[in-house]
């Protein structure tokens, strides 16, 4: 074999090399000060119950459409419709009063992992093996089960939805569906009141329906009312973990009702999804 040849192999092989090391670097080892940095700032973020600082640190601190991106999405998304209910009063329409944000949680951060005490409990967690891509962004983590001890990828246990069919009044779009550390579930869709009139849902009456057709209770928290066009992120609880497979459709049948507080009638939705 010629040295222009050899010298060739060599230089594939050393890419392919990188790229693999590139992919995996950081995953069981302590993360040097720069991403430290941008671990905490982050978290600090999420802690803080601020959307906006939360979108802010999405830009800066995470890449593009990675499994971070996705998850600061699911977690702005909680907030925002937060804050966008308690600037609504009980017919849609703003109520004009300051909207404060919700308690501020606590971060603690070592060398290797990230623990968030969050003031939704359905966020508090412990993330280590982050990994970071070329510009030195936060691509992705695991996060420590509650259950059994064990570090899940993020890809594992977070994943994007798509509604495939709504009916009731409220039109579902995407969203996303969670497993908790402590084997709890949380489903978050974006819905948009199509009707003519007011809608709202309850806490408690929803169910979920898994792709094997098991079936299990859920709370939609929080509960909101929606004026004609308006839009917001429905979010139902689930204290079991349901099965939940790629390319697999499942639904949501949710408490939804025409108008809001008194004299609202019960007239259910239901929201049909697809996982992937």
């Amino acid at each position: 074999m010629s040295l222009k040849k050899i010298l060739l192999n060599v230089l594939v092989i050393a890419l392919f090399s990188s790229i693999f090391s590139y992919g995996t670097a950081n995953a069981n080892s302590n993360l040097s000060s720069s991403q430290q940095s941008k671990v905490k700032a982050l978290f600090n973020a999420f802690a803080s119950a601020d959307p906006n600082k939360i979108y802010s640190a999405k830009l800066k601190y995470t890449a593009s459409n990675s499994d971070a991106f996705k998850f600061r999405d699911f977690i702005q998304n909680h907030f925002s419709t937060i804050q966008y209910f308690k600037g609504i009063n009980a017919y849609g329409m703003p109520n004009n009063k300051i909207i404060t944000l919700e308690t501020k949680g606590k971060v603690k951060v070592t060398a290797k992992s990230v623990t968030l005490d969050s003031s939704y409990s359905s966020f508090d967690l412990t993330a280590s093996n982050f990994t970071f891509d070329k510009k030195g962004k936060i691509r992705s983590w695991s996060i420590k089960s509650n259950i059994d001890g064990k570090y899940k990828k993020l890809n594992s246990i977070l994943y994007s939805v798509e509604t495939t069919a709504s009916s009731g009044g409220l039109n579902g779009e995407t969203g996303y569906v969670y497993i908790q550390p402590d084997a709890g579930t949380t489903l978050q869709i974006r819905v948009t009141n199509v009707a003519n009139n007011l809608k709202s849902w309850s806490f408690a009456g929803g169910q979920y329906g898994a792709p094997n057709n098991k079936w299990f209770k859920v709370e939609t928290n929080p509960s909101g009312c929606l004026f004609p066009g308006q839009t917001a992120f429905l979010v139902a609880e689930i204290k079991e973990t349901p099965q939940i497979v790629k390319g697999t459709g499942a639904v949501l049948e949710a408490p939804v009702f025409n108008g809001c507080g008194d004299g609202s009638s019960n007239v259910g939705g239901v929201i049909r999804f697809l996982t992937n």
